[in-house]
């Protein structure tokens, strides 16, 4: 009796497992693989997120001067080889109606990365008790909802307040965005495509701060409004592919083809638990690899804010070189996308060939795109007033930072699965946090006077930053599976 029972028993789990194999009649019609088609609509939902972020950030900084007088000589002259373009006025002076002054523009901005910092924790806590995908379905509705009625809420009265509640909500909805995607690359991403996958989602943020300048530009002479009409709509048609098309687990994807699940079941993440589990929070925060990681990460945060801070302030207050720098300012963003891509998918190489460790790949991918740019931003204060070359090694410090999604971004993958969400929300709010004092750390404490002095001594400061935090990354990082990744579910 126990041997026919146990012979049924395993005839009905074979039976399950070649029922698991089965292809859905459906699947045909996808050309591409299913996790393919997460890895786009992430992608795009990243890049659409970060255009809502600016959307109102542009117009509140751009269409407004900036209020900053020079009070130093200390910068550079206005030469004949520099035709210098001077700021326009948007034929539509109703677009400068509104009296904000320099303080309250910056507590426009930043009021974003407090409402993120407030969300961020708890988004990687619900990620990786309940699954991404449906975190990810809120943020998208509820940043569409808040940009809808931006344009409403900021003719109501022109009241700063109430702006400062849209952005704090759409700061609440961006926080948890990153956590929910990277709980779902845990679940999509094969081992050997973790690094591409996490670069080709991640890396299209930039360009989405790139879109809204775009979009600025090209509504400035008429009116700000389709810029969020536009951005929101985006974002629901995505949330509804996003909702209709990827599912939370490889498993419960129905139009899977048979060769991708295949693929997907030959190297398992044998750890992975879905559903509630115990945090072991004392023991991710003891982790020597989660503070290594969260060292990097304020490195690499810190130096990308200088970094921006360069471009927008630096080059044209101090150097006398926006029409410069304009006429080139698409090609190194793009550049830089294209080049995460390329980063991740050369990490992968290495590792699914067994060139280099995991490990090795990420310390060195951390050792070139910190210390490059680091040495870049040196070579900026001794080349002074040489708009040209600044550029180039400007250009050559973006280059090498696109490292960064195959590096640090994709570590919090390498060390755990089942708590990957919190990981990544840790070093969310440590990014989060710096974007939100970086502006008045900057304005009010290294860059009072925007001299060429003071900008030296913070691209010095900013290189030390960054050379601290990838030997602190160096010394304690790791890329292999944390003990404490391994645990029961509802049990620690």
């Amino acid at each position: 009796m126990s041997i026919s029972t146990r012979t049924s028993d395993l005839s009905s789990s074979a039976a399950s497992r070649n029922s698991d194999l089965l292809e859905n009649k459906h699947s045909k019609y996808f050309l591409f693989p299913q996790r393919y088609i997460f890895c786009l609509l992430a992608s795009l939902i990243i890049l659409n997120a970060a255009s809502i972020q600016f959307t109102l950030e542009v117009i509140a900084l751009e269409n407004f001067s900036s209020g900053k007088r020079l009070r130093t000589n200390d910068t550079c002259t206005i030469t004949p080889q520099i035709r210098r373009r001077p700021r326009r006025r948007p034929k539509n002076e109703s677009l400068l109606n509104y009296d904000w002054d320099l303080k309250t523009r910056y507590l426009i901005k930043d009021s974003f990365y407090w409402g993120t910092l407030v969300t961020s924790i708890p988004g990687g806590v619900l990620s990786d008790e309940y699954g991404g995908k449906y975190i990810v379905s809120l943020s998208v509705l509820f940043s569409a909802f808040f940009n809808l009625v931006a344009p409403a809420i900021i003719d109501l009265g022109h009241s700063v307040g109430l702006i400062i509640m849209i952005r704090v909500g759409l700061g609440f909805c961006r926080g948890v965005l990153d956590a929910g995607l990277m709980a779902l690359i845990a679940r999509w991403a094969p081992v050997y495509e973790r690094a591409t996958i996490t670069s080709v989602i991640f890396g299209s943020r930039l360009l989405g701060e790139q879109f809204s300048y775009v979009m600025h530009k090209a509504f400035e002479n008429f009116t700000w409004r389709p810029m969020f009409y536009f951005f929101a709509s985006v974002h629901l048609v995505l949330g509804f592919f996003w909702h209709l098309l990827v599912y939370p687990s490889p498993k419960q994807n129905p139009f899977m083809t048979l060769n991708e699940k295949r693929y997907l079941e030959e190297d398992p993440d044998l750890s992975l638990v879905d559903g509630w589990k115990k945090i072991p929070w004392r023991r991710i925060l003891k982790s020597k690899p989660v503070w290594g990681l969260c060292c990097l990460h304020f490195a690499t945060t810190w130096a990308w804010t200088v970094y921006r801070k360069t471009l927008h302030l630096y080059l044209p207050r101090v150097l006398k070189s926006e029409v410069v720098w304009e006429s080139a300012w698409w090609t190194p963003f793009f550049l830089y996308y294209i080049l995460a891509i390329f980063y991740g998918f050369v990490a992968d190489w290495f590792v699914n060939g067994q060139h280099a460790s995991v490990t090795a790949m990420r310390k060195v991918y951390a050792l070139l795109g910190n210390f490059g740019p680091a040495l870049c931003l040196i070579f900026v204060t001794f080349e002074r007033c040489n708009h040209f070359t600044v550029m180039i090694f400007t250009t050559m410090a973006l280059c090498l930072d696109a490292m960064h999604f195959a590096s640090n971004m994709v570590n919090a993958l390498d060390l755990t699965s089942n708590f990957v969400g919190i990981v990544t929300s840790i070093t969310g709010a440590i990014e989060f946090l710096i974007f939100a004092l970086s502006t008045q750390l900057i304005n009010n404490l290294f860059t009072t006077e925007d001299s060429l002095s003071q900008w030296n001594f913070l691209l010095w400061f900013t290189c030390g930053v960054q050379v601290g935090g990838t030997t602190l990354f160096l010394l304690l990082g790791d890329a292999e599976r944390q003990a404490w990744n391994y645990v029961i579910k509802g049990v620690n």
